[in-house]
This record gives structure tokens, sequence and C-alpha cells, in this order.
């Protein structure tokens, strides 16, 4: 079975890279190919590398593995087109680029069916099987996929789209302006990457990125913000979700004790001459009575306010997060609730790619 159908070689006329500053690039694809633009130091600088045409003949009607097996995983993976599996790994390797857009996957809209009006709509619906596996393959090309129990019933692919009820909701289901974040930023074991899937987006409402790179700060805010002065809460959709489906749980306890008593935190860790950082503008506050913080996270939320750029995540692109260099958000818009609506596919991946496939869990659960 051949997930992604068969790769032509590419021209070797064709091919060329050109590195510009920021470690950022641009794969681009002919024909029914892909397209990979990456955002490094600044989202405008790229690296440039051309590609072969990607076919996509993969059969609807092929079996499809449900879940990575420890024996089939390592062959499945394989079946991923050389170009694009080699630029999923260097843009991991590399690990200073602060997002990848990849376009031109195996996306069928009609076939998916119309945009579900609730998570719980899409839990079961097989028809996106094809996306939802070209999506966990790619994905555990950057790490291992994982799911939070608070979230969907611990799906491991989740769905993205407006739901009336949640309108002004700070989520993914809301159609008010999602402030930038960090996702899951409240959590040590947050992800390290976030891997999106756009399955209809007609409207082209856009996702909003911003790399920690282009912040520019003094240094005595720098300082500040690189020490354990500041608080970060759950966003309400952990506590929401689970406490609707199961409110004896003990995920849901740990994370209202994240809530009542958070710990301090850093917002900038890692190297201080390139950060990492963990941030959820609207659920992050200094501790109480510190001036000093309070004055150093302003001027970072200043500087990501102005420094956001628009992703457009079309049918058939795929957007790759890296969780530790760049907040993301997204536009408001005026969603129908008529099954036209955006929806996107969404996974977690914690970029731990050190265990073997035998040594890891077939499904991991925070």
């Amino acid at each position: 079975m051949a997930l992604f159908g068969t790769q032509p070689p590419c021209n070797p006329g064709s091919r060329r890279r050109k590195l510009k500053e920021g470690h950022g690039w641009t794969c681009r694809g002919k024909g029914h190919g892909w397209t990979c633009r990456g955002n490094g130091k600044s989202v405008r600088r790229r690296l440039k590398s051309s590609t072969g045409s990607l076919n996509r003949s993969w059969p609807p009607e092929a079996p499809l593995p449900r879940s990575p097996s420890t024996t089939t995983c390592p062959n499945i993976l394989g079946q991923v087109p050389e170009k694009l599996g080699t630029q999923l790994r260097e843009y991991r390797a590399v690990g200073q680029v602060c997002a990848l857009h990849v376009h031109g996957l195996r996306v069928a809209p009609d076939r998916c069916g119309r945009s579900p009006l609730s998570w719980q709509e899409a839990f079961d619906d097989t028809r996106q099987a094809v996306e939802e596996t070209q999506l966990a393959l790619l994905a555990a090309l950057l790490g291992e996929p994982f799911a939070w129990q608070t979230l969907q019933r611990g799906r491991m692919v989740q769905n993205l789209m407006p739901v009336r009820q949640d309108r002004e909701a700070q989520s993914g289901h809301g159609s008010v302006a999602l402030d930038w974040h960090t996702e899951d930023s409240f959590h040590p074991r947050r992800c390290r990457y976030l891997v999106l899937l756009g399955i209809r987006n007609h409207d082209a409402v856009a996702t909003t990125v911003g790399s920690v790179a282009d912040v520019k700060l003094s240094e005595c805010h720098r300082s500040v913000l690189s020490e354990r002065r500041f608080l970060i809460r759950p966003d309400p959709e952990h506590l929401r979700q689970l406490a609707t489906v199961n409110p004896e749980s003990e995920s849901l306890r740990q994370a209202l004790r994240m809530d009542e008593q958070p710990k301090p935190v850093a917002i900038l860790f890692g190297d201080p001459a390139d950060p990492f950082l963990r941030i959820d503008a609207p659920y992050t506050t200094p501790v109480d009575g510190d001036q000093q913080a309070a004055e150093a996270l302003a001027a970072l939320v200043a500087e990501f306010e102005n420094s956001q750029q628009d992703v457009v995540i079309g049918t058939g692109d795929l957007l790759v997060v890296d969780n530790y260099r760049a907040v993301h958000g997204r536009r408001a818009f005026q969603p129908r609730y008529d099954g036209s609506d955006r929806w996107l596919k969404r996974m977690s991946v914690s970029g731990d790619t050190a265990v073997p496939w035998e040594h890891r869990h077939r499904s991991r659960l925070i």
C-alpha cells in the first residue's frame, strides 16, 4: 500500500539551495506536488530548495492503520515521499525555524463530509481516515505524538471548527480572535510541535504566527523573563471539557490544582542568546506584587503584538509550529454553522526522537 503514492525523481538541473539569514526555507513542487515554506529568525527569511512532484494516487478504499504498531511503523514511515520526509527531518534537526508551511497533501473535502458542528459530532467519523493517517505519519517524523485526556476525550487527532455555543471562547472552537500563545504553556509536558492539517477553509481565515527571535527586548527585561516570576494558568478548555465528560477524573483534579495554585515559572528559558519561550497571553500574570516582572511581561506582549504574521491553512496545507520558538493564534471570522466553515485537524508532538519505536507507547495520554 503506497500511502502517499510514488514520487518521480527530481530533475537534477532544478535543484538549488540558497541559505539566507534565519535558517528558514521554502520547498516548491510541481504539478500535484507539495510546497514547504519555513519561518526562521524572521518569518520573511527563507532557505529555498526545489523538489520533485508527488503523485497523490493513494486509493481511498485502501485499509488504513488506526494506530502505529511497533513492527510496522518504520515501514509505514518509509512510504512518506523521500524529499518531504527529508525536509521534515531537517526542520526538526535544525531546531531554529519557528514554523513550517507544507502545501499539496491529499485532502478530499467532499469525501470528508460537511464541517462538523462540534468535536463530539466528529469523534467517531471515519471518513477522514486518509487525511488523519497522513497527518499522523508526518507528525511521527517530528517526534512522538500524544494527546491530552482533558481535550476531546483524549483523541489523538483532534478537530478544530467553530462551535456556536463557544463563539466567544478563547479556543479552537471560537470565532472571535484567538489571542496568541504557545500551546498548553501551563504544563511542563506541553508539545514541542503543534501540527495542523487543513480540511476546509473557504474563507481563508488566517492563523497568526510570531517568532521569539523577532522579539526586541532590553537585557534587563530578558533577564527578568528568564526567572521564575510568572504564573501561567490552564486555559478553560482543559477544565470545561473534562468537567463535562468525567468530573471525577484525576486529570481534572490536577488541572484544577494548576489553575488554583500555579507554580512560578520563567517565560524565557534555554540559551539566553537564542531562547525558547512559554506564554499564554490571556492566562499569564506576574507573581503578585512583582512590578519589575509586570513591566517585562508588558514589554514582551507589546513586541509580539507587533510581530504576528498571517498564515492561511488551506485545504491540503500542513502547518507545523515549533511550540518552543513561536506563538500562534487566529484572526476573528464570521462562521455560518452550515457545514462549510473552517475545519482543521490537530496533533501534538513531544519532539522526543531518541526513543526507539519498540519502546514507545502505542498511545500516549497526559
